[in-house]
């Protein structure tokens, strides 16, 4: 016995002392480096019993579906929350923690454990890469960047986070702890900030766009500007570029007074015409926009010529809400559109759309019917206009920015219609009623105008 215990002495010698210490509040011990032992006695032995979800721009607790104990093709219970969100999407830690471990498996694809107080861990699936240089012992704090959705190890299945905490070796269900529990407006935007604080310049101007361009994130974006809260250095940035980018001059036509003689313009016109509306166009343009044409009747090269000029001054109003580079002579409705403005500038009682109408906001009233005559009006509403503000509306608004989003679109950087009644859809609606409404302010960018 006393050869034996010559034998094992050295060896014991040769472990970490941490082997054999007692951690307080780490059940089992912890068998991790010194240093990391540390880390993780630090993070406490009370068990967190409320977190919010690790999607921080995507999911909200009320959008959290409890998938925990779903059957599986295996035969198996799922063990585990799944919050779906496009791939890619940020995936950060919803309390401190420690990493564990980044790895990959066959069903769990590239995943993530990490310690957290009361010697639990969480366990974060499927992603579609991790955090750049995520390693092991890394000490997290609550929002630091774990990862992005994917669905690595599902393929079958579309992109979202498998989500678990683990204790004693047992899985536990997380979505009771996210119940109710969302981030502020402050964290989020504090988050996002680090996350683009990390990126290369050039890679940050790249997420800045893309973050702005995207709806969902948009608003949450201009919810904070709203707020007066401090959003991304970058993003900023990234708004004062497009902002000045937009910046629009509003030509006055020759004499303003002169278009009030005239009625206002109901058919289109165009070259080789010849009848009396031509003449008032031809009337038109030499009255209000000291044009020299004969005032004949005949839509010829002479009149083609003063039209197209006409588009090029207003070239914001009349071309690039179709998205011509061009003048094309043809009187069609942006033009006359145009031309009926500068008529009745100072008849139309203005505004007449100020209100914020979708199918969640503001869904009924006398403004919504408005809307849905004027969408009529231009042939891209077919139903019966009321008061209710129901899907056909909302496809047809959506169409509607859509075939004008230079005007309505653009100048907030997205090329998708929302089907959302907001500041530049008001505006340009107000603009085909002859409504010459003040500029609006777009948050982050300052005032737009056309």
């Amino acid at each position: 016995m006393r050869h034996l215990s010559f034998f094992l002495l050295p060896i014991a010698l040769s472990l970490p002392l941490f082997a054999f210490a007692n951690h307080d509040g780490w059940r089992g011990g912890c068998y991790e480096s010194r240093s990391m032992c540390e880390d993780i006695e630090d993070l406490g032995d009370e068990q967190i019993d409320e977190f919010p979800t690790p999607l921080f721009l995507d999911v909200t607790s009320d959008e959290l579906v409890d998938t925990w104990g779903e059957a599986r093709s295996s035969g198996n219970s799922h063990e585990g929350t799944d919050i779906f969100a496009p791939k890619g999407a940020y995936v950060v830690m919803p309390v401190d923690g420690v990493v564990d471990r980044a790895d990959t498996s066959g069903l769990g694809g590239k995943h993530v454990f990490v310690y957290i107080a009361g010697g639990e861990k969480l366990y974060f699936a499927h992603l579609d890469d991790w955090a750049e240089d995520l390693d092991e012992g890394d000490v997290l704090e609550k929002g630091d960047l774990v990862g992005y959705v994917g669905n690595t190890g599902a393929e079958w299945a579309r992109d979202h986070l498998h989500f678990t905490v683990y204790k004693d070796g047992e899985a536990d269900n997380a979505f009771p702890r996210m119940e109710g529990q969302d981030w502020d407006l402050d964290k989020q935007m504090d988050i996002l900030d680090n996350i683009l604080d990390d990126l290369s310049s050039s890679d940050a101007e790249d997420e800045a766009r893309n973050l702005w361009q995207n709806q969902k994130y948009r608003s949450i974006i201009q919810e904070a500007i709203d707020e007066e809260i401090d959003i991304p250095d970058d993003i900023e940035d990234y708004l004062e570029e497009m902002s000045e980018e937009l910046e629009l001059d509003m030509p006055e036509p020759a004499d303003a007074e002169a278009a009030e003689d005239f009625e206002i313009f109901e058919t289109d016109l165009s070259f080789g015409m010849n009848s009396a509306e031509v003449e008032r166009l031809q009337e038109f343009l030499n009255d209000v926009e000291d044009a020299d044409i004969e005032e004949s009747g005949e839509f010829d090269s002479e009149t083609l010529e003063a039209v197209k000029d006409f588009q090029e001054k207003y070239s914001q109003q009349v071309l690039d809400v179709w998205g011509l580079d061009e003048a094309t002579g043809y009187v069609g409705i942006t033009t006359r559109l145009r031309i009926n403005f500068m008529i009745q500038a100072n008849d139309v009682q203005c505004p007449v759309f100020d209100e914020y109408n979708s199918r969640t906001t503001n869904p009924n009233g006398e403004e919504v019917e408005e809307t849905e005559e004027l969408l009529k009006d231009l042939g891209f509403f077919t139903g019966d206009p009321d008061e209710q503000w129901d899907y056909q509306t909302h496809l047809a608004m959506t169409a509607f920015q859509e075939r004008f989003a230079a005007t309505m679109l653009t100048p907030w950087g997205i090329s998708q219609g929302t089907g959302y009644k907001y500041k530049t859809t008001n505006k340009f609606m107000n603009y085909l009623r002859g409504c010459d409404t003040a500029s609006v302010y777009l948050e982050g960018q300052g005032n737009f105008d056309f």
